[in-house]
């Protein structure tokens, strides 16, 4: 793991977990703190992109709107990455919810 961050971006207001790593990977873990049998953090992600572009070297979450939208309207968190391609070039990778949340594993 590369970078993380932690966003409630699931349906849900508990906070969630997501990571990045060097092998071009986001993974979104979305944690239940009613979960049965204490396991706040499910062992197996729920979400997954393997083709964000290079090596994940920063992650934010926001409520980033479209335009057009009321603000304050959308009730989502979505995922900005920031990835390194080369020494010398990246790209952001910018997931808008509800991308991540009807992706299944």
């Amino acid at each position: 793991v590369t970078a993380v961050a932690v966003a409630p971006i699931d349906l849900d207001e508990a906070l969630d977990v997501i990571a990045g790593n060097e092998s071009r990977s986001v993974q979104a873990w979305f944690c239940d703190p009613d979960a049965a049998g204490g396991n706040v953090l499910p062992a197996a992600e729920d979400w997954a992109d393997a083709n964000v572009g290079g090596t994940v070297n920063a992650i934010a979450t926001a409520k980033i709107e479209p335009p057009g939208d009321n603000p304050g309207e959308d009730p989502l968190w979505d995922i900005v990455v920031g990835t390194a391609i080369t020494a010398t070039t990246g790209e952001i990778v910018i997931y808008l919810n509800p991308y991540v949340d009807v992706i299944t594993p």
